[in-house]
């Protein structure tokens, strides 16, 4: 084996040691053939991601196959680090999209500022229908996690 080979075998090794080391910088939940479902018609799926070193996002696509109307996604928000109690998720709010109650896809991103002393970030993600004098209908919480 030459030189040549030799340093691209190694410069290729190091490159595959740093790929396999990043941490996991986004996490899908549900699908358009397999969304969650909520009350009601309603359904989503999407993509708690990494956005740029900046903030946690939940990308989603949600719809009433109804055509009733209400129906949107909650995104509760978590970062893990010391809050001074110890190391943990520590709850950093939630977010919820607009309601729709259209029989195609609807998309909207939620965020929230990625925590500076943060590891990883987690989302509790729901699927919903708004619901008059009665609590709303949800679906099974779909629970994400990406480390930073």
């Amino acid at each position: 084996m030459n030189r040549l080979t030799r340093l691209v075998l190694t410069i290729c090794a190091a490159f595959a040691v740093v790929a396999a080391a990043q941490p996991a910088m986004a996490a899908y939940w549900g699908s358009s053939s397999s969304p969650l479902k909520g009350g009601g018609g309603g359904q989503g799926y999407g993509n708690f991601y990494n956005n740029s070193g900046v903030n946690a996002a939940n990308s989603s696509q949600r719809r009433d196959s109804n055509g009733g109307g209400g129906i949107y996604v909650e995104t509760q928000f978590y970062f893990h680090y010391d809050g001074g109690s110890g190391p943990g998720y520590q709850t950093a709010g939630r977010g919820q999209t607009e309601r729709t109650g259209s029989r195609s896809w609807v998309y909207k991103t939620v965020t929230r500022n990625l925590h500076p002393e943060g590891t990883s970030a987690r989302g509790i993600i729901k699927v919903c229908e708004d619901r008059n004098w009665r609590p709303d209908g949800c679906s099974e919480p779909a629970t994400t996690t990406f480390s930073y």
